[in-house]
């Protein structure tokens, strides 16, 4: 697991993480997830962070696709992976238990060639 923090200056905290894990060498691909400080929320440091992020992996490794997951009450979540041109590979069906109510959960991927640089 490698484990990007990303910081602002003058701020002690970071702003956000980001980190993979599950690296898979032949298929050439890892999965990934992201948390945002709450204070930073909603300012487009989200974005900011996974293009960085991801930029850097498809220039320093061979992966040829990165994946993650997020829950379906998560609206920021699947608006931003829609956003950077995620496709959504699939749903898991109430996988998700949140406050007593099992939610579905959506699995996101972007490969290589389809990744937009800026």
């Amino acid at each position: 697991m490698i484990i990007f923090a990303f910081l602002m200056d003058g701020l002690e905290e970071p702003v956000g993480k980001f980190k993979y894990f599950d690296i898979n060498p032949r298929n050439r691909s890892a999965e990934f997830e992201y948390t945002i400080n709450p204070k930073w929320r909603n300012q487009g440091m989200g974005t900011k962070m996974l293009r960085t992020a991801i930029n850097y992996l498809l220039a320093t490794t061979k992966l040829n696709k990165l994946y993650c997951q997020t829950a379906a009450f998560n609206i920021a979540s699947v608006k931003l992976l829609d956003k950077l041109g995620f496709h959504r590979d699939g749903i898991l069906r109430e996988h998700h238990e949140l406050d007593g109510k099992l939610w579905d959960d959506y699995i996101y991927s972007i490969l290589r060639n389809k990744w937009k640089t800026s």
